[in-house]
């Protein structure tokens, strides 16, 4: 999942949200990623998901579906918000779900 959200601001680094809805390469790898990421997280086992609620598993399903199965109608614009707005977050929480996996091991 982290590597799925690295790739996503790679992708979108250097763009405003204009210049990336116009360069088709960057739409579609982080189009892919999103995806990917949407998979990581369904793959996740509910045992762990409970005992984190603040991360949105199933958002993150769910955009891996629109992604996927309405690809023909994402907004550019739509993923660049997402990628901007909630990876951040979504990132540190999951640092913070890994530390504390590591430290039961």
């Amino acid at each position: 999942m982290l590597e799925a959200i690295d790739a996503i601001v790679g992708f979108m680094q250097g763009h405003t949200r204009e210049s990336f809805a116009e360069d088709l390469r960057s739409v579609y790898a982080v189009r892919a990623a999103f995806a990917m990421l949407g998979e990581a997280a369904n793959k996740v086992p509910d045992a762990i998901k409970r005992t984190r609620p603040e991360i949105e598993w199933d958002a993150m399903r769910s955009f891996r579906n629109f992604v996927v199965h309405v690809y023909d109608q994402v907004d550019p614009g739509r993923l660049y918000d997402t990628g901007e707005q909630y990876l951040p977050p979504l990132r540190e929480r999951l640092l913070k779900l890994l530390q504390t996996l590591e430290d039961h091991i």
